[in-house]
């Protein structure tokens, strides 16, 4: 991301680089241990894939994370965003 330089996901992704550099497979080791080190059990339940009611987007929620951004930006959920901002102002 352009707006934090030193975010540590950066550091990581080139040290995953690196390492594949020396072994193509490191990727694909990496995937399988993390897999064997979790333990999802049959009862655990997955989110259902569903429809934004807005837009219509693929989401889990009733509203889409980008709808849910827009209202917060416009001040439509609980007198927060840049309009309720500028009213207080």
């Amino acid at each position: 991301c352009t707006y934090s330089p030193h975010a540590y996901r950066g550091f990581a992704r080139e040290f995953l680089k690196t390492l594949e550099r020396s072994s193509p497979i490191t990727i694909l080791d990496l995937i399988r241990g993390g897999e064997r080190c979790v333990n999802v059990q049959s009862t655990t339940k997955m989110p259902t894939q569903g429809t934004c009611e807005r837009c219509g987007y693929i989401s889990s929620q009733r509203l889409c994370k980008a709808c849910v951004l827009l209202d917060d930006l416009h001040g439509r959920r609980e007198g927060r965003g840049v309009i309720a901002y500028e009213k207080e102002a």
